[in-house]
């Protein structure tokens, strides 16, 4: 009896590795069937001179000349995609592992690496996409899902829903505008007691930190800087009127301001005991590791 259980261990051992030999080859077998499909069309470099523009990778690794990256669509289930941006140097295939993930979890939701977008078909080629954080609401229009292609203005609002700032895309220009709002009574530089960031959300560095995210396009740029923005805290303690006093790069400014736009309400300064509206700066970082 101990020399059979011996035996049908051994027999399971050999099985569990036959299960996974198998599982292993469908998943490699499904990797190199995934369908792609160009969206640009292909950056090819050679080291020699050739059909295609001649390219120096010695250049190339200094920074000089920058590589002109194309994206390719894989289909990785059927409704599971990624862009990855690459070029191919002498036929070989690199990446600047940095690709954005699509999946589609109903008719009307996609998540773009980690955001998740509500959309609604207007017609063909246009969509309404909205995005609900817990910090923030951004709404517009793409028109295209995959590539996520923004188009028009895109609105940026606080949990209130009150407008913010906006991002405009078109005739392949792009900046963002600051929104402003009336406010009747005096803005103030220097008051008796500054407003106070609430206790209940910790530090203000921490909460910052916290919702901070490096935008993925300008990492192998290797660019760094602070992006100051300046806003109201106002007579009821509301973060309104951004306005970026020094930016770095679209990319940088966009996130300094979404930041920003994330602050809850602060304990309004005071001046001669009366709650007053004051300027504030805040300077944010965009350091890398």
């Amino acid at each position: 009896m101990i020399q059979v259980g011996y035996l049908t261990k051994q027999r399971m051992k050999k099985l569990s590795l036959i299960y996974f030999i198998i599982i292993y080859f469908i998943y490699v077998s499904n990797s190199f069937g995934q369908d792609t499909t160009y969206i640009d069309n292909p950056s090819k470099y050679f080291s020699k001179n050739g059909d295609s523009e001649r390219f120096d990778l010695t250049h190339r690794l200094k920074g000089y000349p920058r590589v002109k990256y194309s994206r390719e669509l894989i289909r990785l289930s059927n409704n599971y995609y990624k862009i990855e941006n690459c070029y191919y140097y002498d036929n070989k295939r690199y990446t600047n592992y940095y690709p954005t993930f699509y999946k589609f979890t109903n008719d009307s939701t996609i998540i773009v690496n980690k955001e998740k977008w509500h959309f609604k078909k207007i017609n063909d080629s246009l969509y309404n996409v909205s995005i609900i954080d817990i910090d923030y609401i951004e709404k517009g229009t793409v028109s295209s899902l995959i590539p996520f292609t923004k188009q028009g203005d895109f609105v940026i609002c606080n949990l209130k829903n009150r407008p913010m700032f906006i991002e405009k895309f078109g005739n392949g220009e792009y900046k963002t505008e600051c929104v402003k709002y009336d406010l009747n009574d005096t803005i103030y530089t220097f008051v008796d007691k500054f407003p106070i960031f609430p206790k209940r959300y910790g530090d203000l560095k921490k909460y910052i930190s916290e919702r901070f995210r490096f935008p993925d396009i300008v990492r192998e740029s290797a660019i760094q800087g602070t992006v100051f923005v300046r806003f109201v805290i106002s007579s009821n303690g509301e973060v309104i009127n951004l306005e970026l006093l020094r930016g770095v790069n679209p990319f940088y400014d966009k996130e300094a301001l979404r930041i920003i736009t994330c602050l809850p309400n602060f304990e309004a300064g005071k001046l001669k005991g009366k709650n007053v509206n004051m300027y504030s700066v805040i300077p944010v970082k965009f350091m890398l590791d």
